[in-house]
């Protein structure tokens, strides 16, 4: 009876230890733009039975808070200063800004971690958000004008026509697996690798299934698609896998 007694104990004092972490931007920085990729650290104490490939597999490649997509994880160790605390360190990609005072909350096995975020100020991208207003108002003011209006009937049959072919020639791509080798041949810009990544179920089937290379290729796009902007290594870092691809079909 007393040891079920001392179980129940440590237990209850397993369940009672707070968990606690925090998030800060590694550069020393405080501000962060919507888009904007930043070296993080996120420091979770404690935790000091935790399996460290494990952590790293349970937030590599994965959003994260809602508000985040963590990208390559550099570094998984226990601090020097603390050995119950763990320290992440790895690049992150802000998705949306948030308020200050917003309590984030990670999610990791049966544990809600409560994440301290005060040191980052977050910032919406109203770049878009103004140049769309700006767009709306010179429409408006312009909705007597009859040359205004035709040619912008004449745009938007354009469109439609565009949008017509481009669905078309989209079924026939579906409809006929050798599109997709010329296609996949084909793929050298952002657009062009995104769209196969967009349509990766008929690729994995154009190529009679899963292989290595191919879901290399997919977890090598998924890493970088959330970014605003890709500069010519992270397209190189993709052509190198697709390349491969591109051997195996000719």
């Amino acid at each position: 009876m007393m040891r079920y007694l001392l179980v129940l104990i440590f237990c209850l004092n397993s369940f009672a230890l707070d968990i606690n972490g925090r998030l800060s931007i590694k550069e020393g920085e405080t501000s962060w733009l919507e888009g904007d990729i930043k070296e993080v650290e996120l420091l979770v104490w404690p935790l000091a039975d935790a399996n460290i490939e494990d952590v790293k597999n349970a937030i590599e490649n994965k959003d994260f808070c809602e508000y985040f997509f963590i990208g390559k994880v550099k570094k998984v160790v226990f601090s020097k200063n603390n050995p119950e605390a763990l320290e992440i360190h790895a690049d992150a990609t802000l998705k949306k800004a948030f308020s200050e005072r917003k309590l984030l909350i990670w999610s990791y096995l049966a544990l809600n971690i409560p994440i301290d975020t005060s040191s980052i100020k977050t910032v919406a991208d109203n770049q878009k958000i103004q140049e769309f207003i700006t767009l709306s108002v010179e429409r408006a003011s312009a909705t007597h004008n009859s040359l205004f209006i035709m040619l912008g009937l004449g745009l938007l049959l354009i469109l439609l026509v565009g949008f017509y072919i481009r669905f078309r020639r989209g079924n026939k791509v579906h409809e006929n697996n050798q599109d997709w080798k010329k296609i996949v041949l084909a793929a050298e810009s952002r657009d062009e690798v995104e769209y196969i990544y967009a349509n990766k179920d008929e690729v994995v089937k154009f190529f009679g299934g899963e292989n290595p290379s191919l879901l290399e290729l997919f977890k090598r796009i998924n890493t970088h698609q959330y970014k605003k902007e890709w500069n010519e290594d992270e397209l190189e870092d993709i052509r190198f896998v697709l390349d491969e691809i591109k051997e195996s079909l000719q």
